[in-house]
C-alpha cells in the first residue's frame, strides 16, 4: 500500500507544479490502478504547514493562509477556495488514523 508524502499532496494543488510532474504522473498511475494510499499522521500538519508557508512566500492564493493556520481542516472551507479558483477538492475527507 503506497504511503502519501505531504510533498505529493502539496504539488498536487500547486499551481506551479506542471500535469506531467512526477508526483502527478504517480498519483495518475495510483489512481488507474485503483490503489489504496495512506498517509501518516502527520500528513495535515505537513500540508498544512507547506500551505502557509507557500501563502507568505507567494506560491499560493493567499485565501490557504486563514484555512491552514486555523489548525484542523476544514473541508468545506478548502473546497471553497479551490472552487473560487477553477479547481476541485477530491476525494473523501481524510481521517486522524
Amino acid at each position: 500500500m503506497p504511503v502519501l508524502d505531504a510533498s505529493v499532496v502539496v504539488d498536487c494543488i500547486a499551481p506551479d507544479v506542471a500535469v506531467a510532474s512526477p508526483a502527478l504522473r504517480t498519483l495518475a498511475r495510483l489512481s488507474t490502478e485503483g490503489a489504496e494510499l495512506i498517509g501518516p499522521r502527520l500528513l495535515l500538519s505537513e500540508c498544512a504547514d507547506a500551505l502557509l508557508t507557500g501563502v507568505r512566500k507567494g506560491r499560493f492564493y493567499q485565501e490557504f493562509g486563514p484555512a491552514s493556520r486555523a489548525g484542523t481542516a476544514d473541508r468545506e472551507a478548502l473546497a471553497a477556495i479551490f472552487a473560487k479558483h477553477d479547481m476541485a477538492l477530491l476525494g473523501p475527507p481524510m481521517t486522524a488514523d
